[in-house]
């Protein structure tokens, strides 16, 4: 069975004003794999990011960037993603990415990211 994912309000906001659409998909895989999938359609933008532990809280953390211009991936090994609660911190990482690529399109914007989302980042497991 392949897991189902829940919706997740990050909030995408052009400096210049106004709220880009926007939306994210956050899912898991037993207790070692999260996958994290943002799609901004007013820049048809996605990023997917893919979170992959082990017992040791090592983290291999993979981004794919998907644009009209091409695709870009990058990836990295981070010690620690347990900010507060393993969702969060991936949460929080997708969100600065999604920035970051956002901003590699020309755009400066803002992510938000709200309690309620955090929250419900935390109930990935659930």
């Amino acid at each position: 069975m392949i897991p189902r994912g829940m919706e997740i309000d990050l909030n995408v906001l052009a400096q210049s004003g106004g709220e880009l659409r926007s939306e994210t998909l956050l899912s898991s895989s037993g207790a070692h794999v999260v996958v994290l999938t943002s799609v901004v359609a007013d820049l048809a933008l996605t990023l997917c990011s893919c979170y992959l532990g082990d017992l040791a809280d090592r983290w291999a953390v993979s981004h794919l960037r998907c644009t009209s211009a091409g695709n870009t991936f990058t990836e990295r090994v981070v010690e620690d993603l347990g900010v507060m609660n393993l969702a969060r911190g991936c949460l929080l990482d997708h969100a600065a990415e999604l920035r970051d690529a956002i901003q590699a399109a020309g755009r400066e914007v803002r992510v938000q990211i709200s309690v309620a989302a955090l929250q419900q980042a935390s109930g990935v497991w659930n």
